[in-house]
């Protein structure tokens, strides 16, 4: 293996014993994962990459601290937090043996429900979660605070990197994407005015989120979801938990079932006041989505999306660029 993993290698002889096998997994943006097999032990190393995004809590503290509480509410659901090694930003957690969920197939019912059932059984205890130590990446508390990181994050995108034939579509995208942001304002601002929304969320109100909470983070396990990477997990509102778990676009649910959902998962929330709210974060942070499907539009993200694109990446930019026009609304 590459020096630089030589600290798993390490670890994981330790974990596994001295004829353990590694073999790295694919694994985010943000960390490496590792597979580690021994004469009676299997499990998966997952090491965090050293960036934090100038977030105050690590992404290894945020995941450690919410497998630790998902083990004493709902255990059936995640991996078991097996070992914490601090010095170089690795945990070690149970193997999951389970299927992928097909990109482009609806979710079966059954694994929605799951999904649901574990989201109660986090929030299921009302001191805990008002005493959970963690917020959620990105957990903001006023609808414009949301507003204004997805016109930070519309503001980062650019065409003048891109390959010249692509630059003429880029650009449309691009023109969309900020005429839209200029609408939502518009109505969001409104909508607050008349008394129809408010702008901020009650922190009585926040439910705990398993963070990126999606089924592109889950395994089928005996015809039931086990979901992993927890970095972003925290207390957060759970309109932007149920907009997201809906808006994903790597493994979308059927925005039609978003009313029948909304009532099981308002739980410290009045069910009105959850969905005044979903109805506008759903518009704002599908314009969120947007950005990062249009990362390469990104130029400090572009070198490393074509190291990982080669050959393929003016037909990446061009997928990209008709998904995110697909998935906008008309108006």
């Amino acid at each position: 293996m590459a020096c630089c993993e030589t600290e798993v290698v390490e670890w994981a002889k330790q974990l596994c014993g001295a004829s353990a096998i590694i073999a790295p997994l694919e694994g985010g943006a943000n960390n490496h994962l590792f597979r580690c097999r021994g004469p009676s032990r299997e499990l998966v190393i997952k090491r965090y990459r050293e960036e934090n995004f100038t977030a105050s809590v690590s992404r290894r503290a945020a995941e450690v601290t919410f497998l630790k509480y998902a083990t004493e509410c709902a255990p059936k659901f995640t991996p078991e937090l097996i070992a914490v090694h601090d010095k170089h930003e690795m945990i070690a957690i149970s193997a999951i043996n389970g299927m992928s969920y097909a990109a482009g197939q609806p979710i079966p019912a059954e694994s929605i429900g799951a999904a649901v059932e574990f989201y109660r059984l986090l929030n299921k205890d009302r001191h805990h979660v008002s005493n959970y130590p963690i917020r959620a990446r990105e957990a903001f508390l006023s609808i414009g605070a949301h507003l204004r990181n997805v016109e930070g994050r519309i503001s980062r995108l650019e065409v003048g990197h891109l390959p010249g034939e692509m630059q003429p579509n880029a650009q449309a995208i691009l023109t969309q994407l900020l005429q839209r942001i200029d609408a939502v304002r518009t109505e969001a601002r409104i909508a607050i005015a008349a008394g129809d929304l408010d702008d901020a969320i009650d922190p009585q109100n926040l439910q705990i989120s398993p963070g990126d909470f999606g089924f592109h983070n889950a395994l089928l396990v005996d015809r039931s979801p086990v979901f992993f990477d927890f970095e972003y997990a925290g207390s957060d509102d759970p309109a932007k938990t149920l907009a997201d778990f809906f808006l994903q676009p790597s493994r979308p649910i059927d925005r039609r079932k978003v009313d029948a959902l909304m009532t099981t998962m308002a739980i410290n929330i009045p069910i009105e006041l959850l969905r005044r709210r979903v109805r506008m974060l759903s518009r704002i942070l599908e314009l969120k989505w947007a950005t990062i499907i249009l990362s390469p539009l990104e130029r400090a993200r572009y070198a490393a999306f074509e190291y990982r694109y080669g050959a393929q990446s003016l037909v990446e930019i061009g997928h990209r660029i008709n998904l995110v026009h697909k998935r906008l609304p008309d108006k």
